[in-house]
């Protein structure tokens, strides 16, 4: 069971609520959040639908700071499959981000028995699950063209160069704000291409708390190299969704 499972489940009675629309960039839709902070999240650009009551989507769980401290991670991404009618999933795999970058988790690979195999939903994710597929049949998702699914990757980039990456994030943290004491994030949505370099006329600002720390965190995402991410053990070009943090020394 995922880090935020048990303390998401107080939540969901009353979090869950019709998705609107989708409209303009791909973007973070908000499913649950718990008392003490933790945020499941979809990302709405990752939706496909695979038939009537099937979808792939990466969920992301968010953590409060003393949950990211203590697990050493600020959020888990979870990439699979959900038959909503059957109560089933396939093609699950995780992997993290700390910092507001990649990293890999215990989780991370995903066998071809796990691509291609249904498995029933535990008892301990049921509602979770249940969440994610009230919201997903409620939304743009259900009227989403019917895609085959294709081949699922294998493993996620990850980030090679994050010394130089979280250097890049000190430099270029807007002086005024950095001057005021001003932290916040910005969410981007870029391809990396199968050398692991992002693709730059990709990168988009998906969210932000301020205007400066989205133009920031585009200078730094065309910095980033990464491993790149596989299937059937080759490099192939995939789209991720990144949050990048500005925090100050002490300040989480």
């Amino acid at each position: 069971m995922r880090i935020a499972t048990k303390v998401l489940l107080a939540a969901l009675a009353c979090a869950v609520r019709p998705l609107a629309a989708q409209d303009g960039e791909p973007k973070l839709l908000q499913v649950a959040a718990s008392p003490d902070g933790v945020v499941l999240a979809l990302d709405s650009g990752t939706i496909v639908r695979t038939a009537d009551s099937t979808f792939l989507a990466s969920a992301f769980y968010r953590y409060p700071p003393a949950t990211a401290e203590r697990f050493g991670l600020d959020t888990e991404v979870e990439r699979q499959e959900m038959d909503c009618a059957r109560t089933k999933l396939r093609a699950r795999h995780r992997w993290g981000l700390k910092d507001g970058l990649p990293v890999a988790t215990r989780e991370a690979d995903t066998t071809a028995a796990q691509r291609t195999t249904w498995l029933a939903v535990s008892d301990g994710d049921l509602p979770i699950f249940g969440a994610l597929c009230q919201y997903l049949l409620g939304s743009f998702a259900a009227a989403l063209p019917l895609r085959a699914p294709g081949s699922y990757v294998e493993r996620q980039p990850e980030l090679v160069n994050r010394s130089d990456v979280t250097r890049r994030i000190s430099a270029l943290y807007p002086l005024e704000l950095r001057r005021d004491r001003i932290t916040g994030e910005a969410v981007l949505r870029l391809r990396v291409t199968t050398d692991g370099r992002v693709d730059t006329d990709s990168v988009r600002v998906v969210r932000t708390t301020a205007t400066e720390f989205g133009h920031a965190a585009v200078q730094v995402a065309r910095e980033m190299r990464f491993h790149p991410a596989t299937i059937d053990g080759r490099p192939v070009a995939t789209w991720v969704t990144l949050p990048i943090r500005f925090a100050l020394a002490g300040r989480r």
